[in-house]
Formats: C-alpha cells, structure tokens, sequence
C-alpha cells in the first residue's frame, strides 16, 4: 500500500508537523496564533486538571489546581482531553469514568462503567543494525559539518533538519486473516549507539556490549525496530 492505515496496513514515510527545518508543535501550530490574534483563548499555567463533572451524563465542567488553589471552568459546548495515555485515563477514572472493578476499589462513584485504560501496553522493540556501502545515512560527522550547518542556516534542510526519528513505518498482519494489523515495524535512517545517544535522543540504560567494535558513530546503515504489537 502507499499510503498508511493501522486499520488495513501499509507501508509509509512517516509525517511529522515541521515547519522551516524545525519540529513544530501543536501549541506553536495552534494556540500561539490564537492568541496572538486575540481569539477568545485564555491558557492557565502550572494548573492540574483533577476531575471532570457531569450533569447527568454531560460533561459540564473541569476542576483544576493552579498554584495549590482548587478552580472550576464551565464548558458550554465540549471537553477534550489530552492528557496522553497516562494522565487521560487516569483523569477519566477519578471523574468516575472507568472499569467497574477499579471504580469500586477507589471509591469513586461511577458515572459510565467502561474499560478505560485497557488497551495500554508496553511495546517490545528489538533494534535490528545494518550497515550500507550507500551514503545515506545520518551520521556524526555529517550533523557536525560546517557545510550541515550552512545548508540548514540558508535552506533549512540537511542533518540539522532531520527528526532523528523512524522516517518509515509498515503495518503487517502476521495472522493473516485478522481484523486489523497485530505488528509496526518502524526504520531509522542510522545506526542508533551509545555514543550516537545525544544526537539521536535516544536514552540507554545499559552498555551494547553485542556490537561493540562492529560500528561506530559515523558508520553508515540503517536500523529496524520491530515489533510494536497492536492487538
């Protein structure tokens, strides 16, 4: 497939929201020209949202701590929440939205039982290096260059502007006759290292003892990190 799709598979260049060779955010992309043009946005900081109210089954408002003092918002047409997949669910289910059981054991009195948080895994990645005799790949001495640093200063293209992140993506149905893809394959234009951690974002907890010697930060190659399960 050409394009991407979690429900039916595919294969695709991931996209990101970039905006001249920089990565650029939802608050930048949106709430910043909002509020630069005087909509009618306002932003708290250093606020916690605690718990949504309901009226009946319509949810009216938001309580949130700002500072260490307890405040509500009323909403008079819709709620969203992006909290993540931590903090949503966890907010759903102090308002009472959430598994049965898990409602009962904390006390909170349920306004809509449903398997909220469920779906959340933990995926197994396994890093799989390849070397290339192509010079493709993003590497130390490409990001460091003098020339790097003018193409992005001038253009804004080049290493600098590169998200050191999966710049491809496949959804795959091992089973073969399942409703929807069970594995994501991601590939990273480099070799992903330790020593390679500060420019590729990447934290590591421990040593890669298996390849030590084999690369290098300016060995040029690509890595696989399959399988993310989905189901």
């Amino acid at each position: 497939s050409s394009g991407i799709n979690a429900e039916y598979g595919g294969v695709s260049q991931n996209l990101f929201m970039m905006e001249k060779g920089e990565r650029w955010s939802a608050a930048r992309a949106f709430l910043e020209p909002a509020v630069n043009r005087r909509y009618k946005v306002h932003i708290t900081t250093n606020s916690v949202a605690s718990k949504i109210l309901f009226s009946g089954n319509r949810a009216t408002q938001v309580v949130y701590n700002e500072d260490g003092v307890n405040k509500a918002v009323r909403a008079r047409k819709e709620i969203i929440l992006t909290g993540g997949a931590i903090e949503t669910p966890k907010l759903l289910m102090l308002s009472g939205i959430g598994p049965e059981e898990e409602l009962k054991k904390h006390k909170i009195q349920a306004v809509s039982t449903l398997p909220v948080g469920k779906g959340l895994k933990d995926p197994l990645k396994v890093w799989m290096r390849y070397k290339t005799e192509d010079k493709v790949s993003v590497t130390m001495d490409k990001v460091t260059s003098a020339r790097s640093f003018l193409e992005y200063y001038f253009k804004k293209s080049g290493p600098w502007s590169e998200t050191l992140q999966s710049q491809t993506t496949v959804f795959v149905d091992t089973e073969k006759g399942g409703k929807r893809p069970n594995i994501n394959v991601n590939m990273l234009r480099a070799v992903a290292l330790p020593n390679q951690a500060e420019i590729l974002g990447i934290k590591y907890e421990l040593e890669d003892l298996f390849n030590a010697g084999l690369y290098d930060s300016n060995t040029e190659g690509f890595t696989f990190i399959p399988p993310r399960t989905l189901r």
